[in-house]
């Protein structure tokens, strides 16, 4: 049975500190691998500048990295179709265990607050 977590994180204007929003701002979550880095998925930015992107845990498992438990995590911020920002690699990332108080039943991960230029 797969594993769901939910990744989020937050984009802010590095000058106005206000949250990166609307329809042309979206963000896609990696997962760093020797070949070819993982696509897990993507979603639109919320009014506050929070990106919520669900994958299941086993996605992070590809030919060049078939027994990989701790993902090296990034975000893709694109304004359009243009790369506005990327976030640093988080390495070897602990993946939380699904909270069964939460009724998604997803666990969530929290990659924190990027100041984008």
């Amino acid at each position: 049975m797969a594993r769901f977590i939910r990744v989020r994180a937050t984009f802010l204007d590095d000058v106005t500190g206000a949250p990166l929003h609307g329809a042309h701002y979206h963000a896609r979550l990696y997962d760093q691998d020797v070949l070819r880095d993982d696509f897990l998925g993507d979603a639109p930015l919320s009014p506050r500048g929070t990106v919520e992107v669900l994958f299941a845990s086993s996605s992070v498992r590809s030919r060049d990295s078939p027994s990989e438990t701790q993902p090296d995590l990034y975000l893709v911020l694109y304004e359009g179709t243009h790369v506005r920002f990327r976030t640093t690699v988080q390495v070897d990332v602990d993946l939380p265990e699904p909270n069964p108080g939460v009724s998604e039943g997803a666990a969530r991960l929290d990659l924190g607050v990027f100041r984008v230029r």
